[in-house]
């Protein structure tokens, strides 16, 4: 048998977290948070205990009129799990005090750990006041690796062995605005599967493309003479 104590303590100030440096944010840059707790009746809450929690995880983005192309990695509706997802995510704990406006701010600085993909963190700010209640407030920040992203894009899903690939490749800014002028690879290869050494991966025969992208989706072309999967990068 178990059962439950519960206390209502009607809360007496409020916590609001913030960003106070501007979007977009990049790899080699840095951000600065601030969470800033108010008593109801008026007034700062200074010198309270502050705790963040701050979350990272890589995640995608997709520029805005460009729905028909992926610009993350994308994971195939008929599959339950992502073959590139994984347990990537990170955390880490920091504390301090309120100053006598009743903020505390925290500054984040996005290390370049060689990712290609954008990351998500979100960052979770709690205060504490002298009658031990807390109250929590949270901000997020998306970290772009570039300032371009690259697109693809097939017709199909499914095609016949020997029946070419077709791939449409775009570049766009964060806005979606086409931009010119970029090296484009493109790189296709067939899935297998191997058990040396636990059951892992390889990619097989790969065939290149390359490309100078232009304000409007350029094609690449691959062969499937061999049944299979195939990864398009």
């Amino acid at each position: 048998h178990s059962f439950q104590i519960q206390e209502f303590r009607r809360p007496e100030f409020e916590v609001n977290a913030r960003n106070e440096t501007e979007a977009p944010y990049f790899v080699g840059e840095h951000a600065i948070l601030a969470v800033e707790a108010k008593y109801f009746a008026g007034g700062a809450l200074p010198n309270a205990e502050t705790n963040w929690w701050v979350n990272s995880n890589e995640t995608n983005y997709s520029p805005p009129n460009w729905d028909k192309f992926t610009f993350g990695f994308w994971s195939p509706w008929w599959h339950y799990f992502n073959d590139f997802e994984g347990d990537n995510s990170q955390s880490e704990n920091f504390t301090g005090v309120t100053d006598s406006t009743g903020t505390h701010y925290l500054r984040l600085d996005f290390g370049d750990d060689g990712t290609r993909r954008p990351t998500s963190i979100t960052a979770e700010a709690t205060v504490m006041d002298l009658n031990r209640q807390a109250w929590t407030s949270a901000t997020s920040v998306l970290v772009h690796p570039a300032n371009v992203y690259v697109g693809l894009r097939s017709e199909r899903y499914f095609v016949e062995r020997n029946e070419p690939l077709d791939i449409e490749v775009i570049v766009t800014d964060l806005d979606g605005n086409p931009v010119e002028g970029r090296l484009v690879t493109v790189e296709a290869a067939r899935i297998v599967w191997k058990s040396a050494g636990g059951w892992h991966e390889e990619l097989l025969e790969p065939q290149t493309c390359e490309l100078t992208s232009t304000l409007e989706p350029q094609s690449c072309t691959f062969e499937t003479s061999v049944g299979g999967r195939y990864r398009i990068t």
